[in-house]
Parts: C-alpha cells; sequence; structure tokens
C-alpha cells in the first residue's frame, strides 16, 4: 500500500485550509453539510463512470485499495474539502 494519493489529498486540503481557515471557522454547519452531500453524491456518481469507462485509471500500488464502486475511496477527499471550500470562498465572496 503506498500512500502517494492520502499524501497528495492532505496536501491539497491544508492549502485549502491555510488560505480560507478563517472562513471556514466562520461557517455555520448547513451549508457544509449541503455542499457535502451533494458534491459526494456527484463525486460517486461521475467518479465512477470515468473510471469505470477506463477514462481515468489509478496505479493499483499508489491508492489504498478500498473502493466504493470503481473509485477509489481517495478520490472522495476531493468532495469533503470542497464541501468546506465551496460555502467558505462563497462567503468570501459575499463579504
Amino acid at each position: 500500500m503506498n500512500l502517494y494519493y492520502v499524501m497528495l489529498n492532505l496536501l491539497f486540503a491544508w492549502i485549502a485550509w491555510a488560505v480560507l481557515r478563517h472562513n471556514i471557522v466562520a461557517l455555520s454547519r448547513r451549508p457544509v453539510w449541503l455542499s457535502m452531500s451533494l458534491v459526494l453524491a456527484l463525486t460517486l456518481v461521475f467518479d465512477n463512470l470515468i473510471v469505470g469507462l477506463g477514462i481515468v485509471t489509478y496505479d493499483p500500488e499508489r491508492i489504498i485499495g478500498v473502493r466504493l464502486g470503481f473509485a477509489p475511496i481517495e478520490d472522495f477527499a476531493y468532495a469533503v474539502v470542497g464541501a468546506y471550500l465551496i460555502p467558505a470562498i462563497w462567503g468570501k465572496i459575499k463579504a
């Protein structure tokens, strides 16, 4: 098991947090959960399509090995980070 994609996800999450930490801390839970539900559902559908059709492939040596359908679990980390980023960026734009 290689943690390449996990480390990439952590780096992406850290950069997102560093840039928008003040907005993320101020978020109410409802927009985060709403965003997370929508983004995770879309990720589940479309990642399975693109991986299942062979448009995108993952090196089996670089993933943990847990999959939801065809998509490796690491793909869903971007959706979780996005669920915080979407309302944080929206709040920054509106401010």
